[in-house]
């Protein structure tokens, strides 16, 4: 039988073919080796053979001479490669016959014999066989060059590969420790005004948003649901995701701002929804199991137009933050010092709303409930995790019982605010209370001479409802006869609610005698308690009530809130001050006394500023002014005009504050020059004397005390900065409507300041020597008025010759409003034609008052501006205040201010059908860019002809319109209905109108109701966010429509 078959050797020639060559087996070492002549039978120049970059070697016997035939060893895990000659004749065949030792012994006698006879053949082939040899070593050193350099490269790849995983990684690290530390944050309930999670993301453009605003960028704000594993109700095993709120979301302004402010926080959000999280409870799903259908169907229509792609929309939205504000995750730094963006704190949060544009008509943001868990955090959730976490029998039953006792429920802010006149009624409401305890916020007052007794029943009711903000009023503890042996302890209970860890906030209102009430056994550590509030009762002359204020502090090392009412505020800083040790957290303390009130914030212990707020300078205490004369104040703010015996009072404040940063008062307007130049001179005083000076700002505002709605109203500003002059303006409103025989009040500020005044509306008084004033204050200096409302009824022709000189001068008016009273009058008109009619342009506003619908309507028209000059106007108020009927030129040159934009060659132009011919030029190119469509419209008291209303009401731009207001019109139930008809939403856009005024029209004294509800409900469906007044027995949307309107 055949043996076994041997294995092979595989061998490469030099086009990296792969040769099987067959193995021999020498059988007295059982190993396998391979001829040399075998494998030259399949590459006949073959010469040697390498394995890798090694030479593979003739095996030799025990005497180290080679085998014959030449054999090399078997490498069964190796592809050897053949190595050939470079040239044909460099070596010639070996005799095989020849062995190496014959051959080197025949060399060795014959150099022996003689070298000088040496053969010239053999002499050749050896000199071959050296150049051979040194281009063969060549060649490869050559490519273990090349090799090595390649390495070299591949090494620095996979180095700089490395790194950038490790710094990926690291910035992962610290993006989830951005996300953990902004949902592991807990926040006190008076530090959580309105949500804190939430999203940006662009917002849909329009056709018309690209046309009005071409270069800028819309962005839309929605809130999250906070539901966690802690906000789901018992027995439900179900893991709790956070989610959208319901609600469309809220567009945003002043992005630029916005985003400077809060982009490092958008940042974490984005990022978090993006790759999801599961930290303390919470579950963010990522982006691929994001439940968008969780919102209402305005969201859903919201991300139809990003076809689907939501993670391109979030990478673009991310990038965008990134490139703007140059925000990074910077894992480095990140350790070390946290930014104070990535985390809100409670400020924050109040001044996120004023960057929305929220019109939720007194709801909360995105309709979400705030709840505490049962840690004492709070979180916002939508309705259904709200409800989940009571039940529905037990609420109703509460709101009953709240709305019985005349209270008030405010269950998105889980508050109550009730008075209780038995301590039945009591017991009514606290076993309600704890059987739905989802409120946190409690306001009560019980009316009746309460025991001690009563009282610990109404805290083990709040200890166990999970209140953690509790205002009580005891106006009514004073005396009880039925408890007169508890009269020393009869607030004790109190003192133990404080020590319950679940109260965070605590204060008692009208507590005459809560210090001589208390005994120092009833004191207890209260480690929970945050903010303490303690409006009456503190005597500074007696030790008792000192000692007892002392031990509250020393007990309460939690707080950061604290605020008294005494009639020595020195008495109660200096307690304070002298026990800061016991109060590490201590952020703000509230001192109120009989005609002031000073708010005292710290830092690390220490006072870091001091606002105090005077009624007036002439009815302070001797004890109040000790204390402003400190020298602590960093603030002040005097609610009524000083008077002019008052000046050294102020100047008292001045020279004994010198951290006093900003002054702000209640002023009068004929006080407002004087007092300015006072606070002016006292300044200048201070310096010159070489002491510091703080002073920064002077804000001066209309006086309110004993308001009268008919005197001028001045807002003053005075900046200062060092080593220039003091930057001033103002804002008049001229209230005034009695004609004074003396000099006006205003004539002085006018000649003096006039160039100084941002915002004018002048009323009937203004007349021709205010406009002097006015006129050659701007003669000095270039006015930097922006809003003029310019009444003309008490104007001659020198004053409207004035006023449209300064008109002229102010390169930064931006609204210009106007009342026509006396044009149609001799030359009036004329002359204010003449006044404004170069100056129309750079105008976004447009306010007129016309009461003279006899007047020839070509003369009184060419007075006023039309839409192709006013590209910018994005309002419009119209007032006629003559009962008949409007004409119809009046209707036409209203349809045209109201339209939109045209297009060449495609729309046709909205003035065709103008009759009157006072166009200055064509529109241009750039005019069309710059178009901004209407975002208030007002015409009140007109009276058109149905013909008239139905043109106006189809030539409206609803697109950007926000304020619509027909009040006082004869608008009936016929033009409710094309106004309806007109309103069109599309996916790609909504109609953002937000209030519609019907007040005072004929439709109040419509009696088809039917009709109007029907019309009502389509209303509402169209425009949902809009708040209408004037249908006032018209049912809301969520009402059963009554039988009558």
């Amino acid at each position: 039988m055949p043996g076994p078959a041997l294995p092979i050797q595989r061998v490469r020639d030099e086009s990296n073919r792969i040769h099987a060559v067959p193995t021999q087996l020498d059988r007295e070492t059982d190993q396998h080796f391979v001829l040399m002549h075998d494998i030259q039978k399949c590459l006949p120049k073959a010469q040697y053979v390498l394995n890798g970059e090694r030479w593979v070697p003739f095996m030799t016997d025990m005497n180290n001479e080679q085998f014959h035939p030449l054999r090399i060893a078997y490498y069964p895990e190796s592809v050897l490669d053949a190595g050939l000659p470079n040239t044909a004749d460099v070596f010639a065949p070996i005799d095989a016959f020849m062995s190496n030792a014959s051959m080197m012994s025949e060399a060795c006698v014959w150099g022996h014999k003689s070298h000088q006879h040496l053969d010239p053949d053999i002499g050749a082939i050896m000199s071959g066989q050296d150049t051979a040899a040194a281009k063969v070593i060549a060649s490869m050193e050559e490519g273990f060059a090349k090799i090595s350099v390649e390495t070299k490269q591949n090494r620095t790849l996979l180095e700089q590969l490395r790194q950038g995983l490790a710094e990926t990684l690291l910035r992962m690290d610290a993006m989830h420790a951005s996300i953990r530390a902004v949902l592991t944050q807990t926040y006190e309930l008076h530090e959580y005004p309105i949500p804190r999670l939430f999203i940006v993301l662009p917002k849909p453009i329009s056709v018309v948003d690209r046309l009005q605003t071409p270069f800028s960028k819309h962005f839309r704000l929605y809130f999250l649901c906070e539901c966690s594993n802690d906000t789901a109700s018992r027995g439900d095993d179900k893991t709790q995701h956070v989610h959208l709120a319901k609600h469309e979301g809220y567009d945003i302004e002043r992005p630029s701002e916005f985003f400077e402010k809060y982009g490092a926080y958008v940042l974490t959000m984005l990022h978090m929804i993006k790759f999801g999280i599961t930290v303390a409870g919470f579950v963010v799903p990522s982006l691929a199991s994001l439940r968008l259908q969780d919102g209402v169907e305005a969201i859903q229509d919201q991300f139809k137009s990003y076809n689907g792609d939501l993670g391109t929309v979030l990478d673009s939205m991310i990038a965008f933050i990134q490139k703007s504000g140059d925000i990074e995750f910077e894992a480095a730094s990140f350790q070390s010092e946290r930014r104070g963006s990535e985390v809100l704190e409670g400020a924050d949060l109040r001044q996120l709303e004023s960057y929305l544009k929220a019109h939720d008509d007194g709801r909360v943001l995105g309709n979400l409930y705030r709840i505490v868990t049962q840690e004492g955090h709070v979180k916002w959730v939508c309705l259904d995790h709200y409800r989940k976490n009571y039940r529905e029998a037990d609420i109703l039953e509460l709101r009953r019982i709240v709305k019985s006792n005349n209270g008030v429920f405010i269950e998105e802010k889980g508050r109550i605010e009730i008075t209780l006149a038995s301590q039945k009624l009591a017991k009514q409401f606290y076993d309600a209370l704890v059987r739905a305890p989802r409120t946190h916020e409690l306001e009560i007052t019980l009316h009746w001479h309460v025991t001690t007794h009563e009282l610990e029943i109404l805290c083990d009711a709040v200890s166990k409802a999970n209140i953690i903000h509790l205002n009580i009023n005891g106006q009514h503890y004073g005396s009880s006869k039925r408890d007169i042996h508890n009269k020393y302890r009869r607030f004790e209970p109190i003192m133990g609610l404080m020590s319950n860890a679940r109260i965070q906030s605590l204060s008692l209102t009208d507590f005459t005698k809560f210090y001589k009430r208390v005994g120092d056994s009833a004191m207890l550590k209260a480690l929970g308690l945050r903010k303490l509030s303690l409006t009456r009762g503190f005597s500074p002359k007696d030790e008792d009530s000192k000692e007892i204020f002392v031990g509250l502090l020393q007990n309460c090392p939690s707080l950061r809130e604290l605020e008294f009412r005494a009639k020595n505020q020195c008495t109660l800083l200096e307690l304070t001050l002298d026990n800061i040790s016991h109060l590490p957290k201590l952020e703000t303390v509230t001192l109120q006394c009989s005609h002031s009130s000073a708010s005292i914030r710290f830092l690390q212990s220490k006072i870091e500023n001091a606002k105090v707020t005077v009624v007036n300078l002439s009815g302070l205490s001797p004890s109040e002014w000790d204390f402003l004369e400190r020298g602590i104040l960093t603030e002040l703010s005097l609610e009524q005009t000083p008077a002019l015996s008052e000046d050294s009072l102020l100047a008292t404040i001045l020279h004994a504050n010198s951290r006093l940063a900003e002054i702000q008062i209640g002023c009068h307007a004929s006080r407002t020059v004087h007092i300015i130049d006072q606070v002016l001179i006292q300044r200048e005083k201070i310096l010159h004397s070489g002491r510091q000076c703080g002073l920064r700002t002077v804000l001066l505002r209309p006086d309110n005390s004993g308001y009268n709605c008919e005197q001028d109203a001045v807002n003053a500003q005075v900046r200062f900065q060092s080593g220039v002059a003091p930057e001033i303006s103002f804002d008049v409103k001229m209230h005034e409507i009695k004609p004074r025989n003396e000099r006006s009040p205003l004539s002085e500020l006018f000649y003096r300041y006039g160039r100084s005044i941002k915002l004018l509306e002048t009323n009937s008084t203004f007349n021709d020597n205010l406009a002097l004033q006015l006129y050659t204050s701007t003669c000095y200096g270039e006015p930097v008025l922006t809003t003029l409302t310019l009444n003309t009824i008490s104007l001659t022709s020198v004053g409207l010759e004035h006023m449209g000189e300064v008109i002229g001068r102010s390169r930064h008016l931006e609204c210009l409003h106007f009342f026509v009273n006396r044009l149609g009058i001799d030359n009036d008109q004329e002359r204010m034609q003449r006044a404004l009619s170069q100056h129309w342009e750079p105008h976004n506003e447009l306010a007129s008052k016309y009461n003279r619908p006899d007047r020839p309507l070509s003369e009184l028209l060419s007075a006023f501006p039309v839409r192709r000059d006013l590209p910018q106007l994005h309002t419009l108020r119209l007032l006629c205040s003559d009962a008949r009927s409007v004409p119809t030129e009046w209707a036409d040159w209203i349809k045209q201010m109201v339209s939109g934009p045209f297009m060449w060659g495609s729309l046709r132009s909205p003035f065709e059908s103008f009759p009157l011919h006072v166009f200055r030029e064509s529109p241009s190119q750039s005019t069309l860019r710059t178009w901004q469509l209407l975002k208030c419209l007002k015409l009140k008291r007109f009276n058109f002809e149905p013909k008239d209303w139905c043109t106006i009401l189809k030539s409206i731009d609803y697109s950007k319109l926000e304020t619509l207001s027909f009040k006082g019109s004869n608008f009936s139930i016929e033009q409710l209905k094309v106004f309806v008809d007109c309103i069109r939403n599309t996916e790609a856009s909504r109609i953002p109108l937000l209030h519609i005024n019907l007040g005072s029209t004929h439709l109040w004294h419509c009696h088809d109701v039917l009709e109007i509800q029907i019309q009502y409900t389509r209303l509402r469906e169209k425009a949902p966010s809009a708040v209408i007044d004037g249908l006032w027995q018209i049912p809301k949307p969520n009402d059963t429509p009554s039988s009558s309107f």
